[in-house]
C-alpha cells in the first residue's frame, strides 16, 4: 500500500504515528521500519530521569496541600 505525500506532509509510522525522531545511527535497534527510530528509545534513561523529577516534585505538591500548607509556599513550588 503506497501513498504520496506532499510536500511538508508529516510522515506517519505503520501504526499510524508520528515518529519523534528519525536516525539513521547504527548505535540505535532497528525498529520495523529500517532506519527509524524513536526519540525515547535513544534517550529513555534521561526521560525516565526527568519523569521521576516530576513524579517527585508532584508528591512534595501533595503533600503540601495534605498538611495544609500556606498557598503561597505551595505555589512558589509550583
Amino acid at each position: 500500500m503506497s501513498k504520496e505525500v506532499e510536500a511538508g506532509a508529516v510522515r506517519l509510522d505503520a501504526a499510524g504515528e508520528e515518529p519523534c525522531h528519525e536516525s539513521d545511527s547504527p548505535s540505535v535497534a532497528p525498529s520495523a521500519s529500517a532506519g527509524r527510530s524513536y526519540r525515547y528509545a535513544v534517550e529513555r534513561d534521561k526521560l525516565l530521569l526527568r519523569l521521576r523529577r516530576i513524579e517527585g516534585q508532584v508528591r512534595g505538591v501533595q503533600r503540601m496541600v495534605a498538611e495544609g500548607r500556606y498557598c503561597l509556599d505551595i505555589v512558589q513550588q509550583l
